[in-house]
C-alpha cells in the first residue's frame, strides 16, 4: 500500500508503519489525562512538565537513532509519547482524578501488539494476515462498541 500511494519513494519506510500506528495509540493514551489537567487550569504546570519530558524524548530519539537508525527513532518517539502519558497520569492523580488506566483502552492496545508481533515472528500468507487483522478490528470494535454505550448513556444522576 505504501508502495502504490507513495509511488516507490517511501519503500523503505513501509515496516514502520505498524510502529507509527503504536505512536497515534500512545498520543491517544495521553488525551484524557490532559484533558484533565488543562480543565482545573494547571496549563503552566503541564507546559513544565511537557517541555521536560520532550527535552528528554528528543536526547533519546538522537540516541536511539545513531544506535539503530529509522527504527530506532521511530521507537524512541514511541517511548517519549508513553513517557509524557505516564508524567500526566501522574499529575492527574495528583490533582483528583478518580480513573486508573483505561482498561479498555489497554486491552486494545495488547491486542495490537500481539498482533504486530505475530506477523513479525511467524511467516503468514496474505490471507492469513488479512483474516488476524479483521479479527483484530471485530475485537477492537466490540471494546469501542461498549465505550461509545457508555458515554451514550451519561453518567447516572
Amino acid at each position: 500500500i505504501v508502495h502504490l500511494l507513495g509511488h516507490g519513494k517511501f519503500d523503505a519506510a513501509a515496516p514502520l508503519v505498524p510502529v507509527w500506528f503504536f505512536l497515534v495509540l500512545t498520543h491517544s493514551f495521553n488525551l484524557p489525562y490532559t484533558q484533565f489537567i488543562l480543565y482545573l487550569k494547571q496549563n503552566r504546570l503541564l507546559s513544565l512538565w511537557s517541555v521536560a519530558v520532550s527535552l528528554l524524548s528528543i536526547a533519546l530519539v538522537c540516541m536511539l537513532t545513531k544506535l539503530f537508525g529509522m527504527w530506532g527513532a521511530a521507537w524512541a518517539g514511541i517511548i517519549g509519547s508513553l513517557g509524557l502519558g505516564l508524567v500526566r497520569f501522574y499529575l492527574a492523580r495528583r490533582f483528583g482524578y478518580l480513573y486508573g488506566f483505561e482498561k479498555r483502552f489497554l486491552l486494545a492496545g495488547c491486542v495490537i501488539a500481539f498482533v504486530y508481533c505475530m506477523t513479525l515472528s511467524i511467516s503468514l500468507s496474505f490471507i492469513a494476515k488479512i483474516a488476524l487483522g479483521v479479527f483484530s478490528l471485530f475485537m477492537l470494535g466490540m471494546v469501542a462498541r461498549r465505550v461509545w454505550a457508555f458515554q451514550a448513556i451519561g453518567s447516572p444522576a
